[in-house]
């Protein structure tokens, strides 16, 4: 499931063109303006922003899996507010929207931007190289790791090794040394190749580092960004006037 997220699906759409600093800038907007709204009904449209924004970069279906869950955890959870009288089921209700903005807009960003270009907006952005350089290694580590994996429950199968649950309280120890330790091992492997592959290209140098691509603000990343603080302001300026009374009629029910 992580490995969906760190390897972003290859498509040539507007979305995956931005420049990065302008989807991250909008991942952070995103995320203030929903704790900033209050309105029930502006929550529901400022979700369906980046809902539309991952229609248009053509990732919605590799989205799915993660939109379910949040759905369905959000169901499960407000049926049990209803039930138990815990809280109320409108507060909740907006709780569940506002994260459901926020996660998507964090797919976008997930899906449509490689980590190398990542980094890269990172240290136009004036970031620390460690931190950089952390985020980074984490992203392209995470991919790795799963491959790995991946390889040696499919050796275990082979030799008939039953991986499940039941397999893993039947034969814990199997499982430990047949997996747990050729994985560490492996790991230490790749760890000490890429200790060996950054040496050897000079990283932690003190000379400035070249990039195959340099990125610059564009028209489309302005039209873009315009369209989008557009689209903020219009949501939260009619969050504190019309929309409150569209939740007064729309959900009266569950608010008195």
């Amino acid at each position: 499931m992580l490995s969906r997220i760190t390897f972003p699906i290859e498509e040539s759409t507007i979305i995956h063109r931005l420049d990065p600093r302008i989807k991250l800038f909008a991942v952070v907007a995103i995320s203030v303006l929903s704790v900033m709204l209050s309105s029930l009904t502006s929550l529901i449209l400022l979700a369906a922003l980046p809902l539309s924004i991952l229609v248009v970069s053509r990732c919605l279906r590799g989205a799915l899996f993660f939109i379910f869950l949040i759905v369905a955890f959000s169901i499960v959870s407000v049926v049990l507010v209803y039930f138990t009288g815990i809280g109320s089921v409108f507060e909740f209700g907006k709780f569940f929207v506002r994260i459901f903005g926020v996660v998507c807009i964090g797919l976008v960003f997930s899906f449509t931007t490689p980590p190398s270009r990542f980094a890269r907006a990172l240290e136009k952005l004036r970031f620390p190289k460690s931190v950089v350089f952390t985020l980074t290694l984490v992203l392209r580590f995470i991919p790795v790791f799963m491959g790995e994996v991946k390889d040696l429950t499919d050796s275990l199968k082979v030799r008939g090794v039953e991986l499940g649950l039941k397999g893993i309280l039947r034969r814990p120890r199997l499982v430990f040394r047949a997996l747990i330790i050729p994985l560490m091992i492996r790991m230490m492997k790749i760890a000490e190749d890429l200790a060996s592959a950054m040496e050897a290209r000079g990283a932690g140098a003190p000379v400035r580092r070249t990039s195959l691509h340099d990125y610059k603000i564009s028209g489309v990343d302005i039209a873009f960004t315009i369209m989008f603080l557009a689209s903020l302001v219009a949501l939260f300026l009619l969050d504190s006037s019309y929309f409150r009374f569209l939740d007064v009629q729309l959900f009266w029910g569950y608010m008195f």
